[in-house]
């Protein structure tokens, strides 16, 4: 239902030129003010609560904070390596800080954005221009190896170099989307030797009805502060926002409407 583009019963939402155009792609309807919906995909917020806060816990900070939390559930005193430090790979480094991961390491181009994962409870950063062999690079942090890694990139030969990078019994998290046809990363001997997991994971493989309102507690808490990646702009400038998001200005953009 994600990703057909239409409801469960085959029919679509939007109608144009005597045709019907694809519609419901993701649950959503990007830019509508307002929209349909059923409950199970309802989920209340508290009081009061910023909407431009609550909003991206629906998708990139629960799908980076679940997926760590929830579907690898990373156990305290665990190393991680996550792969791309957007909305996605912040989010994972801030739930790797409230699981007690010992070692939290970061691979992202974007120097501030680095800089980010650090305050943000990250114990190593890297460049992927200096950190050209990953796996080396890891190794010289912990010899043996990362128990888990994250990927955010869907970057194909990045794949294949974090199976490099996991320890005996890792398992390696896959988020990113990869272009379609990648292959699965890794060799089967290695997987055999080293009993490696492979294990791709949908929006953090969380409830959203009772993993929603746990983010909201922790971050309450101050204890995941994912207020530090939103930044907002009125629906007007959108260019600029997509503009400033490729250039590392930003991490997750927040569009809103009735603004100029």
């Amino acid at each position: 239902l994600n990703y057909a583009g239409m409801r469960s019963d085959g029919t679509k939402a939007l109608h144009g030129a005597g045709e019907d155009i694809a519609s419901n792609f993701f649950g959503q309807s990007s830019f509508a003010t307002h929209c349909l919906t059923y409950e199970r995909n309802v989920v209340k917020v508290p009081e009061g609560f910023p909407l431009e806060l609550a909003g991206p816990l629906g998708c990139g900070i629960q799908t980076g904070a679940g997926g760590i939390m929830r579907s690898l559930a990373c156990e305290a005193g665990s190393s991680l390596l996550i792969l791309g430090g957007g909305a996605v790979g912040l989010s994972a480094v801030m739930g790797a800080a409230v699981r007690g991961c010992e070692t939290i390491i970061v691979l992202e181009p974007h120097a501030e954005r680095r800089k980010l994962a650090l305050e943000l409870g990250a114990t190593h950063v890297l460049d992927p221009a200096e950190a050209k062999d990953l796996a080396a690079a890891v190794r010289a942090i912990l010899p043996i190896g990362v128990d888990y890694a994250f990927d955010t990139t869907g970057i194909p030969d990045l794949l294949q170099a974090t199976m490099g990078c996991l320890g005996p019994h890792g398992t390696f998290g896959i988020v990113g989307i990869a272009p379609p046809g990648t292959p699965m990363p890794g060799d089967l001997m290695s997987a055999v030797t080293f009993g490696h997991t492979v294990k791709g994971i949908i929006e953090g493989d969380s409830d959203p009805d009772t993993f929603i309102t746990e983010m909201i507690e922790l971050y309450r808490q101050g204890r995941l502060p994912f207020d530090r990646l939103i930044k907002t702009y009125p629906l007007s400038e959108i260019n600029r926002a997509i503009a400033d998001q490729h250039d590392g200005k930003c991490v997750k953009v927040v569009l809103l409407t009735g603004q100029n």
